[in-house]
């Protein structure tokens, strides 16, 4: 199992490469102190998942990891609605305030999640009108995570994954020098969907199983 911790201003220069092979150094710990070459990967909680991982383990012809489950994990954003949600305008606002602070801080998600939320609202009341329904409350956003990141980490999370939807692009994505393709990945994978799940839709998650090569 591996624990994370929450970065503070001593972690606020790690990137998406620094978070993808602290996993692999992980497992080398694993193994010696076991002795034992074969190694299960950590569930991974629904946004830093374990693909990008299998696939850059896939490309170093590293063979350790002998089945994963990836739970309610987005390979591809949420197309359309993703558009909707998560603009340029919204990421630069977000980039802008990371830039004024060394960690981006629990405190900062509050408004993060507000912007966000207010649009989702706009949509979801208009779509209840025109159904001729009476407008609900939504739970959009209520679920994201309240805990520091790194500024550079989840900037390229958030450009790379969510606006522009390059972890399902065969080469799309080059981490550690390696460029990511998940149909090398021939691992046997389990991917969990919440159907009702509005953080990770059930959908990008399910596309999950159309992008390995593997069963």
């Amino acid at each position: 199992m591996t624990s994370w911790i929450n970065p503070d201003e001593q972690l606020a220069h790690k990137t998406f490469d620094d978070y993808m092979l602290s996993v692999v150094e992980a497992m080398d710990a694993i193994e010696q102190a076991t002795g034992e070459r074969r190694s299960m990967p950590p569930a991974t909680a629904w946004r830093y998942h374990p693909a990008h991982h299998m696939a850059y383990l896939a490309a170093k012809k590293d063979k350790r990891v002998k089945s994963a489950i990836c739970f309610a994990c987005m390979t591809i954003s949420a197309s359309r609605a993703t558009e909707v949600f998560i603009d340029e305008e919204l990421i630069t606002l977000l980039e802008k305030q990371m830039g004024e602070r060394a960690i981006w801080t629990a405190a900062r998600w509050p408004g993060c999640s507000a912007c966000a939320r207010q649009r989702f609202d706009l949509v979801l009341r208009g779509q209840q009108y025109l159904l001729g329904k009476d407008p609900t409350p939504s739970t959009c956003c209520t679920g994201i995570r309240f805990h520091p990141d790194a500024p550079d980490m989840h900037s390229f999370y958030v450009r790379n994954m969510y606006q522009k939807n390059l972890l399902r692009e065969p080469g799309g994505l080059t981490l550690a020098g390696v460029p990511i393709d998940l149909r090398k990945i021939k691992t046997p994978v389990c991917f969990l969907a919440a159907y009702e799940d509005h953080i990770a839709p059930w959908k990008s998650t399910y596309a999950g199983t159309q992008l390995v090569g593997g069963r």
